[in-house]
């Protein structure tokens, strides 16, 4: 695994995790319910930070700064 994920790769990063366990396994073993981990697994909802923690996965944010268009410069 690689930085740079967004948060559609979630899904990804997951199924690598699960491995050959089977949803209802994972779930346990990740303390939610399959019926979570199915809408979270599927792109229904976001991942919890509980989720994440669990799961091993953390959630990065990355700054970028842009002059807004039309800004007036300084002359």
């Amino acid at each position: 695994m690689t930085g740079g994920r967004t948060s559609e790769d979630v899904t990804e990063l997951l199924e690598e995790i699960q491995g050959d366990r089977t949803l209802t396994k994972f779930a346990e073993d990740l303390r939610v319910s399959k019926a979570y981990l199915s809408m979270v697994m599927s792109n229904k909802k976001p991942p919890s930070d509980k989720l994440l923690k669990r799961a091993g996965i953390r959630r990065t944010v990355k700054i970028n700064y842009e002059v807004f268009p039309g800004a007036k410069k300084e002359e």
